[in-house]
């Protein structure tokens, strides 16, 4: 009794979040945004606002420990500027993104002079995000009890963007699809941690803006909007994986299931394979998962998911993301299993029934 009314008093401060997918309502919104020439990609400026500011406040700055902290995080964000810049070129090339016949890489700073100027009208805009709960923060991504969660847009470069560094109004907007166990929140441990920075070997990897989570974001993008545009009707992104899982599932038995280490529950690290049948499954590194990715294995990779956030009111501010698990081949970037979020029971890791669900195909 104790429990449930505890559990009561915390749902009366949960709401739900804003920043959970959003899509255009009419198919006609896809057609006419496919269908334009030019699709832009934003790179980051080093001669951004936000870069101008944490110059000047370095400059007035006197207390050494201080200014050596803000000395160096203008170094990570510099770094991260050369290393995003051009990775994503490298990544959002015609042969990974077919939607538009144009790609340009255009600079925060000359794209918002072209909004400004009202000029991007005929224009399309890819981009990627963090949506914001806290002022942005290269290093960890969080600050304080509030954090960011990357995000994936695709819309009219005309749309208006938000404090929230998300789009007013975007034809298509959802989470990131980070392959790899990479974020800062949630529960952790040393061991967990030592999974997680394997990824980082490479100096300027960067966790969550990697080639791998770029890929497959795109990738599950455009066969989602290919799939609203052949039925003529908007699904949300969980009705379109659930049809593909249960028409894919079974063609998939036979191949090796790669899951990362850091994205199975401790009840089952030990031998996972126990609850999985439909064939081998390895624990491998973040770094094996990205190879898989970016060399179009035909293998299987298993990883949660952000479905969407829940935030909570209160003495102490909470933001909770709920997650689905996935399982997708990347050969092709097929869906091969699906698991859909527990409500507030719901877990980070892969765990015994969602092997299971794998194995038998029941999403």
């Amino acid at each position: 009794m104790r429990k449930i009314i505890l559990t009561t008093l915390l749902l009366l401060f949960i709401i739900p979040n804003s920043q959970a997918q959003k899509m255009a309502r009419k198919v006609s919104a896809f057609k006419n945004l496919i269908n334009k020439e030019k699709v832009i990609v934003k790179l980051y400026d080093k001669e951004a606002k936000r870069i101008v500011n944490l110059k000047k406040e370095i400059e007035k700055t006197k207390k050494e420990k201080k200014k050596n902290s803000l000395i160096e995080e203008l170094e990570e964000q510099y770094e991260f500027i050369d290393y995003y810049n051009k990775m994503i070129k490298e990544v959002i090339t015609p042969e990974n993104w077919k939607f538009n016949k144009e790609i340009i890489f255009m600079s925060e700073i000359e794209f918002d002079k072209l909004y400004k100027e009202k000029k991007l009208d005929d224009y399309a805009l890819l981009d990627f995000v963090l949506g914001r709960y806290s002022k942005l923060d290269f290093k960890s991504h969080t600050r304080g009890n509030e954090v960011t969660f990357p995000t994936i847009i695709y819309t009219n470069a005309s749309n208006k963007k938000m404090s929230t560094g998300t789009y007013l109004k975007a034809v298509y907007q959802n989470f990131f699809f980070n392959t790899n166990y990479n974020f800062e929140y949630g529960k952790s441990n040393d061991k967990k941690e030592k999974y997680i920075d394997e990824l980082l070997e490479e100096k300027n990897v960067d966790r969550i803006f990697s080639p791998e989570n770029i890929l497959v974001s795109i990738n599950m993008v455009q066969r989602h909007i290919n799939s609203i545009i052949e039925n003529n009707k908007v699904t949300k992104f969980k009705n379109f994986a659930i049809k593909e899982a249960i028409k894919n599932c079974s063609a998939s038995s036979g191949k090796e299931l790669l899951i990362q280490k850091a994205v199975i529950h401790n009840k089952i690290i030990d031998n996972p394979q126990q609850f999985y049948t439909k064939g081998s499954l390895k624990l491998v590194s973040a770094k094996r998962i990205a190879e898989a990715v970016l060399n179009n294995e035909d293998v299987l990779i298993g990883f949660p998911f952000i479905e969407g956030i829940i935030t909570g009111k209160g003495p102490h501010p909470i933001a909770i993301a709920l997650y689905y698990k996935i399982g997708i081949n990347p050969k092709d970037y097929s869906i091969v299993s699906f698991i859909d979020v527990r409500g507030f029971t719901n877990h980070m890791e892969i765990i015994k029934k969602d092997l299971e669900k794998m194995s038998n195909c029941k999403f």
